[in-house]
């Protein structure tokens, strides 16, 4: 392999800089965001109850996630950018709807077993008893068995209508959650249009497509500096609004100065227009 072909398939330092060329101003607040996230992360946050640890776990993965999002938007793959953002926007709803209802953190937990034994089944159907053992499965059953009830509920309203095991820990949906925390105005961009990149959809093909002479090609980097610079403009918002959930809840008062700058950063910073999404021709 060239050079020149792994340097596009790794992206280049040319997407870096014209990263930091394009957004100036969120790189010069940066520093001051990546000390609040340092000291909240290196902070142990005690809490006897389950809601305080529940939040403090979602909170840390979020925060790692838009780490994670600024570094290889930085790179110039702004769609996979996107796919990151898709879970940090679900994560934060999900921290806002729990820190809203506490209760609800042990639904969250419990509906793990059953997560946990149908991974593990998985394992074990298709690696082996040296993956997952019989014991292992055992324990995984009888502690999914405890908890299921909860979590069956009629896929109908007929009469008769048997019960079901949900798909998820919480009859909430994402849409519900997002209007509740008051950021259903990022659905669209955070949630919608992830998921058609995230999963085997004809947009996520659309997007990476472009017309060669010889037929179509594949974006392996550039042409996506936009998707870069929305997915770092989201996640900034939404890293923020998880960082102030921390501070109100473990009540870091000291942090609360150093939040309200990066607060009024994110205002200097401003949004990123996001112009409406044509569905895709059928020509």
């Amino acid at each position: 392999m060239s050079n020149i072909a792994l340097d596009r398939f790794l992206s280049t330092q040319g997407e870096v800089n014209s990263f930091e060329q394009r957004n100036p101003v969120f790189m010069r607040v940066l520093p001051r965001l990546v000390d609040l996230i340092d000291a909240i992360s290196h902070r142990p946050l005690h809490t006897p109850d389950l809601e305080g640890k529940v939040l403090a776990g979602v909170a840390l993965v979020t925060i790692r996630s838009f780490r994670d999002i600024v570094l290889i938007a930085r790179q110039g793959i702004g769609l996979g950018s996107l796919q990151l953002l898709r879970g940090m926007f679900e994560r934060t709803i999900t921290l806002a709807h729990i820190h809203a209802h506490p209760e609800t953190a042990k639904d969250l937990v419990d509906y793990g077993a059953i997560q946990y034994h149908k991974h593990a089944k998985l394992m074990r159907d298709k690696l082996g008893e040296e993956a997952v053992s019989d014991e292992k499965l055992a324990e995984l059953l009888a502690r999914r068995q405890e908890v299921e009830q909860r979590f069956k509920r009629p896929l109908c309203d007929r009469a008769g209508c048997k019960p079901r095991l949900h798909h998820s820990w919480t009859p909430i949906t994402p849409y519900q959650m997002a209007e509740a925390a008051q950021l259903d105005h990022l659905l669209p961009s955070a949630y919608s249009q992830p998921t058609l990149e995230t999963h085997a959809t004809i947009a996520s093909v659309l997007s990476t497509a472009t017309d060669l002479p010889n037929g179509i090609g594949i974006l392996m980097s550039g042409g996506q500096q936009f998707e870069a610079d929305v997915a770092v403009n989201i996640a900034h918002q939404l890293v923020l609004r998880v960082l102030k959930s921390v501070i109100e809840r473990f009540a870091l008062t000291d942090l609360q100065q150093l939040l309200e700058g990066c607060f009024l950063d994110l205002e200097s910073v401003g949004p990123v227009a996001v112009p409406p999404t044509a569905p895709p021709s059928s020509k």
